[in-house]
């Protein structure tokens, strides 16, 4: 097996003989990196895309006021930092939950702009879908 840089069409090669769906994929623009891997013949057999991606961690204080409070300064902070992460190139981000958030937290994220994505996984990406 040899390895390449991504070329157009390569994806598009790939997909017609997998297997697996592939509902949707990034735009190739919002990738850092691509690399393809060939056959002897020169077809693409593998192509794995590096995307830049913000995890998010947050530490709250628990005791601070009221939750109605409390939930109004998260709904802050996501703003800033949303708008942070876009400055500085940021297109997807993600937050994994420990054990003990109530499941309920994850439900109030989605007006937000996050979706799920596996259980106790959110993920945001910036501009929509």
């Amino acid at each position: 097996m040899e390895f390449r840089a991504y070329i157009d069409g390569d994806v598009e090669a790939i997909r017609a003989r997998s297997k697996m769906p592939y509902d949707k994929l990034p735009d190739p623009q919002d990738f850092d990196d691509a690399l393809v891997g060939v056959d002897e013949s020169g077809e693409a057999r593998i192509v794995l895309k590096a995307q830049r991606v913000a995890e998010l961690y947050m530490i709250l204080d628990h005791g601070w006021e009221t939750p109605a409070m409390r939930w109004a300064m998260i709904e802050q902070a996501h703003q800033h930092m949303r708008e942070r992460l876009i400055e500085k190139g940021y297109k997807v981000a993600y937050s994994f939950f420990a054990d003990g958030v109530p499941n309920g937290y994850v439900r109030r994220l989605i007006p937000l702009g996050w979706s799920r994505v596996i259980d106790r996984c959110v993920r945001f990406v910036a501009g929509g879908n």
